[in-house]
């Protein structure tokens, strides 16, 4: 009596579902390794100064301050950005240059931070034609722990004064 093999096709199907089963598998173990306790960092800025011009575009070097409540320190890999001013995006950017921060720890980093032209000239002339005392602000962070976390967002709202 001749065994028959199972057809290429069965085969095929069968590694495609155990390759499923595996991938799902990774997924949940990654998000799992988020510790349950793990607390958001606290994000704040510290000052805006202007540095020089690059060309018609202003830029501009954002001081902020990072704690860390968690008992793991901090290793981040990236930060983007963007600076909303009277809901218009005037700035957004990124940078890889940050620090670690300690378990428990505080830290404070610089960013330089290149205004969008076209933004910064409408909201300029929006300013000019209509005279305001306060003007909202947003400032949204995403900040990346790396591969296996997911990016933390962080968002800052508030009024500045004149």
């Amino acid at each position: 009596m001749q065994l028959m093999s199972p057809a290429p096709r069965s085969i095929a199907m069968i590694l495609a579902r155990w390759l499923v089963v595996v991938c799902v598998g990774i997924s949940f173990g990654g998000c799992a390794s988020l510790p349950p306790d793990f607390e958001v960092p606290t994000l704040q800025i510290n000052s805006v100064r202007p540095i020089n011009f690059d060309g018609f575009t202003p830029r501009f070097e954002i001081d902020l301050h990072i704690v860390n409540p968690n008992r793991d320190a901090l290793e981040l890999k990236g930060l983007s950005y963007t600076l909303h001013l009277s809901g218009r995006q005037v700035v957004s950017g990124a940078t890889k240059n940050l620090p670690v921060v300690a378990a428990y720890g505080e830290a404070d980093f610089k960013i330089d931070a290149k205004v969008s032209l076209l933004d910064g000239l409408q909201l300029l002339s929006k300013l000019m034609s209509e005279y305001q005392e306060n003007i909202n602000y947003e400032f949204k962070a995403k900040l990346d722990l790396g591969r296996f976390y997911p990016t933390i967002p962080i968002t800052r709202e508030g009024v500045l004064s004149f």
